[in-house]
């Protein structure tokens, strides 16, 4: 994460020593064009600016959480028109058709023998694993 504090130091007055508002206003457009999920994420915790909770925070946490909040709508908006339809004694409306999602396969019990699956184990390439040390 970027200092906040050590780039907005370095965009002081030398000469009058102290910030001037367009200077703050240019930096804050600076950030949230590089972080547009930013501002919504700390208005939701109530994490003040260049505060010690928004140095922790966490980018790809911060987008996995939007990408969550989006999925959650999405999917709370197509139940919602489901109920509108049954309470109007409408037909529900119709799921869109996704590519491999059916369930023709699914019966499939998959067996493998204890052999199969060590070898299935042992081949595997673990160096693309990312650990959180």
């Amino acid at each position: 994460m970027i200092n906040t504090s050590l780039e907005l130091y370095t965009s002081i007055d030398k000469k009058r020593d102290r910030v001037s508002i367009e200077k703050i206003k240019a930096f804050v457009r600076k950030w949230n064009i590089m972080f547009p999920l930013d501002k919504r994420f700390r208005d939701k915790y109530k994490i003040p600016f260049g505060s010690t909770a928004h140095g922790d925070s966490c980018f790809v946490d911060i987008f996995t959480e939007y990408v969550e909040d989006m999925l959650y709508e999405e999917l709370t908006e197509k139940e919602y028109a489901k109920l509108k339809a049954r309470k109007e004694g409408k037909a529900e409306p119709k799921d869109e058709y996704i590519a491999g999602s059916g369930d023709i396969m699914r019966n499939k019990t998959l067996t493998m023998t204890d052999g199969e699956w060590d070898d299935m184990y042992s081949n595997m390439n673990m160096g693309n694993v990312v650990t959180k040390d």
